[in-house]
């Protein structure tokens, strides 16, 4: 009996593991990696997202924060993993360091908002493929 309930368990167990890595059941991602400047000048902790022009409520969206030389790397499902292929909306903020948060629980914008939601006028296609793609605002 005890033999029985073990070799249920053990058989059980890369169930398990695999209902709880997420792996195969999403679709592939792409390292997708850039740099972010405006008018020149790197955008340290900026954020962007990758937003499915095809879907106003993805499961997931594709996204990172600048390091101190702008540079990001998308995250998906695991960091730095990438973005799925297909065509996105990008979107970024750009907060102001050292200031407090506004009611609305948002950072003060660099940007004024204009990169900041879907009526963002930042398009790019993400192929099946690594890819490096640099913004430099103006």
């Amino acid at each position: 009996m005890a033999g029985e309930i073990r070799g249920l368990f053990l058989s059980g167990l890369p169930l398990l593991i695999l209902g709880c890595s997420g792996g195969p059941n999403h679709p592939p991602v792409y390292p997708v990696e850039g740099k972010r400047t405006y008018k020149g000048t790197v955008m340290q902790n900026a954020r962007i997202s990758f937003l499915p022009r095809d879907n106003p409520k993805p499961e997931v969206v594709a996204g990172g924060i600048a390091d101190e030389n702008g540079i990001y790397q998308l995250t998906s499902y695991a960091p730095k993993d990438g973005s799925p292929a297909g065509e996105f909306i990008v979107t970024i903020s750009w907060p102001k360091p050292g200031l407090a948060m506004d009611e609305s629980g948002s950072l003060p914008d660099n940007l004024k908002g204009v990169y900041s939601n879907r009526s963002s006028k930042l398009r790019v296609p993400v192929a099946p493929q690594n890819i490096a793609i640099d913004f430099d605002l103006k």
